[in-house]
C-alpha cells in the first residue's frame, strides 16, 4: 500500500496539490482525535522531489479537538517510507527559506516543533502564503539532507478574488524581509547609524517569545527611516496589474515610553508605519539626503504610499526599561497597492523618528491580508 498524506482546509480544488512518496506497508491505524472527511481530487499524477517517486493525492478536511471548523494540516496515511535511526524526528522544512519552521498539532494543542511518533501528531500548514512546506524525517543538526516523507505545493490557480494571505514569525529566519533605511545623509557613513538587523532573542520579560526581527539605529539625522521590506509575488498568489487592500495585523516588542529625548519623545516620535508600493524600494539622493523612492510621509505625517499606525509607547506607560508587546493594524487607515505588470508588490513596515537616541523593534511577527479590488 503506498503512503498517502493529507491536507486540510476547505480550499479551492486546484489550488494546492499534495504530494507523498510511494511505498509497500501495511495499511496504517487511523488518527486519533480527528475526524475526516475526503473530497475527490481527481486521477494520481507522478512527480519527483529528490530522485524520489511520488503520487499525487487529494484533498481533505479535517477537523483538530478544541479548534473552531478546520484548519490547514498534514496527516501521515501510513508508515513513511523512512529506517528509524537514533536521535532522528519529523519536523516541518520550509525549502524556500532553508530552515526548521511550523509547529504540530498534538491532540489538539500546539505542542512540538519535532516528534518522534508520527500517528500522533497532525503537521501544520503555518501558512497560505507559502509556496511550499515538506515534512522530513532526519537529523535536526542537517535538516537540508533529511528524507523528505511529505509536501504540499500551491499552485498558481488562484481564483480572482481570493485574499493573498501573509502570516510571517521570526523564530527561525527572516522569512524574506530585508532592511531599508532612509533620510539619512549621503556621505555619512551608515556606522554612525549603529544600525542592526537580523534574528534575536526578544528581552525579558517576553523573552519565552523566542526570536522575533530586530531591528536598531541611533538617529543622529533626526529623521532615521527604518523599515523592514519584502517582496511578494505570484508564488504568493499576486495577480499581474491588480489592485489590492492591505489589511496590517502585526506586533512589536517596545521598550519606549513617553519622556524627554534628544529632539523628541523616546516613544511618542517614533512613529510606527505601514504601506505597499509596486517598485522595489531604493534610496535617492536628494539635496544631500538618501530619500526613499516612495512616499511613506515625513514622521508624524502619512505618505501616499505608507501610513502611521501609531508610536512606539508601550502599552503601560511605564518608565522603565522592560519590554511590552504592542499590537497595531490599519483598520482606521484603509491602504491600497497595484501590483506591476510581473505581479509584484513590496510590503513596507518600520518607523519614522523624530527622537534622536537609539531605538530597539521587535517584530516577533508580521501578518497582511492582500484583497483584490474589483
Amino acid at each position: 500500500m503506498k503512503t498517502a498524506a493529507l491536507l486540510a482546509g476547505a480550499s479551492t480544488v486546484g489550488a494546492l496539490l499534495l504530494w507523498a512518496p510511494v511505498a509497500d506497508a501495511a495499511t496504517a491505524p487511523p488518527q486519533a482525535n480527528t475526524s475526516t472527511a475526503r473530497a475527490a481530487f481527481g486521477t494520481s499524477g507522478l512527480g519527483a522531489v529528490q530522485g524520489k517517486k511520488y503520487v499525487l493525492e487529494h484533498l481533505v478536511e479535517t477537523t483538530v479537538p478544541g479548534k473552531a471548523g478546520s484548519i490547514r494540516v498534514l496527516a501521515l496515511d501510513g508508515p513513511p517510507n523512512v529506517s528509524s535511526r537514533p536521535g532522528e524526528v519529523f519536523f516541518l522544512y520550509d525549502p524556500s527559506e532553508r530552515s526548521v519552521t511550523g509547529s504540530f498539532w498534538l491532540s489538539g494543542d500546539t505542542a512540538a516543533t519535532e516528534v518522534d511518533d508520527w500517528r500522533q501528531v497532525k503537521f501544520s500548514y503555518p501558512s497560505r502564503s507559502q509556496q511550499r512546506i515538506e515534512v522530513r524525517y532526519g537529523s535536526l543538526a542537517n535538516p537540508q539532507t533529511a528524507d523528505v516523507v511529505a509536501s504540499v505545493t500551491r499552485s498558481y490557480d488562484r481564483k480572482s478574488d481570493e485574499p493573498v494571505l501573509i502570516d510571517d514569525a521570526f523564530t527561525e529566519s527572516e522569512q524574506g524581509w530585508k532592511q531599508f533605511i532612509a533620510d539619512v545623509p549621503a556621505d555619512s557613513p551608515l556606522e554612525d547609524f549603529e544600525l542592526h538587523y537580523g534574528l534575536d532573542q526578544i528581552p525579558a520579560p517576553l523573552d519565552a517569545m523566542g526570536r522575533a526581527l530586530h531591528m536598531t539605529g541611533h538617529n543622529r539625522s533626526d529623521d532615521l527611516a527604518m523599515f523592514a521590506t519584502k517582496e511578494i509575488g505570484p508564488q504568493h498568489g499576486i495577480k499581474p496589474n491588480t489592485n489590492y487592500r492591505i489589511d496590517y495585523d502585526f506586533d512589536i516588542a517596545t521598550n519606549a515610553y513617553s519622556g524627554v529625548g534628544i529632539g523628541g519623545d523616546p516613544g511618542g516620535s517614533v512613529y510606527v508605519k505601514a504601506g505597499a508600493v509596486s517598485t522595489q524600494p531604493a534610496t535617492v539622493r536628494e539635496a544631500g539626503l538618501l530619500r526613499a523612492n516612495f512616499d511613506h510621509g515625513n514622521q508624524s505625517e502619512d505618505g501616499k504610499d505608507a501610513v502611521v499606525l501609531g508610536n512606539l509607547i508601550k502599552p503601560s506607560g511605564l518608565e522603565d526599561d522592560t519590554y511590552e508587546l504592542k499590537h497595531f493594524n490599519n483598520t482606521d487607515k484603509p491602504l491600497s497597492a497595484t501590483s506591476d505588470s510581473q505581479g509584484r508588490l513590496w510590503l513596507v513596515v518600520g518607523t519614522d523618528s523624530g527622537y534622536e537616541g537609539i531605538t530597539h523593534v521587535y517584530f516577533p511577527r508580521i501578518g497582511a491580508t492582500l484583497t483584490p479590488l474589483s
